[in-house]
């Protein structure tokens, strides 16, 4: 069959992009103690009590004390936390490892951390040690992905390794993370895909796309969604 109802591209996005909500696993604890609980990570869930956050393990005892202001799951390790307003890193033990001292940080990802400033709202990485490897000077910055990360500076999006070397030139009005060594890209209010190399591989002239895997995509034409390879071959057409 040639043609598919538009509720099945619907249906397939977002299976694919929700997955991974799916299977949240919660420890054995008093759910009323608490007035939130989140998934378990790593052995440990981030709760909630009379507005301050802590962890506790799988059994429901208390491992890092419910004394901070929000909290990020632990992952790689360490875990962002928040004391008066700013921002650090605490190992499982709950021992200080990275200054609470950013304006905000994100969870570890490839050994790297995003962090922020407020007052210049502006955004760099952090390596395990706590040492700035990607200066704070960017105005928005997506995770490392495949040893690469999206940046955003001065309105236009590029991309960097962890040495900050520019691998995608600062020319795009978006781009996606680099996923199987791809990446989506925006130009023009068109869309494309693009390799690591900067190499085209589907013309940048679609209304919108999204990367599902290493071989699908979604693009949208006319108002409509369908589904194609990355050689372009069209499998379920608008």
């Amino acid at each position: 069959m040639k043609y598919f109802n538009k509720n099945w591209m619907m249906i397939l996005m977002g299976v694919l992009s929700a997955g991974q909500a799916w299977g949240c696993e919660k420890p054995n604890v008093n759910y009323d103690a608490y007035d939130k609980i989140e998934c378990l990570s790593k052995g440990l869930t981030g709760v909630k009590k009379d507005e301050k956050w802590g962890f506790i393990d799988r059994t429901g005892k208390v491992v890092i004390p419910i004394k901070y202001g929000l909290v990020w799951d632990f992952k790689e390790g360490l875990a962002g936390v928040r004391v008066n307003y700013k921002w650090g890193f605490i190992d499982k033990t709950g021992k200080v490892v990275i200054p609470i001292k950013y304006g905000l940080v994100f969870p570890f990802n490839e050994g790297l951390a995003q962090v922020g400033q407020s007052q210049s709202q502006k955004y760099g990485f952090i390596n395990k040690a706590g040492d700035i490897v990607v200066p704070v000077e960017y105005d928005l910055v997506f995770d490392f992905k495949e040893d690469l990360a999206s940046v955003l500076k001065d309105g236009k999006w590029g991309v960097i390794n962890g040495v900050v070397d520019t691998v995608i030139s600062f020319e795009y009005d978006y781009i996606y993370g680099f996923n199987h060594g791809l990446a989506v890209v925006e130009k023009n209010n068109k869309w494309g895909l693009i390799n690591k190399k900067e190499n085209i591989i589907i013309p940048i002239k679609y209304d919108d796309m999204r990367l599902f895997d290493k071989e699908l995509l979604g693009f949208k034409q006319d108002n409509k969604w369908g589904i194609m390879n990355t050689n372009e071959k069209i499998i379920i057409y608008p």
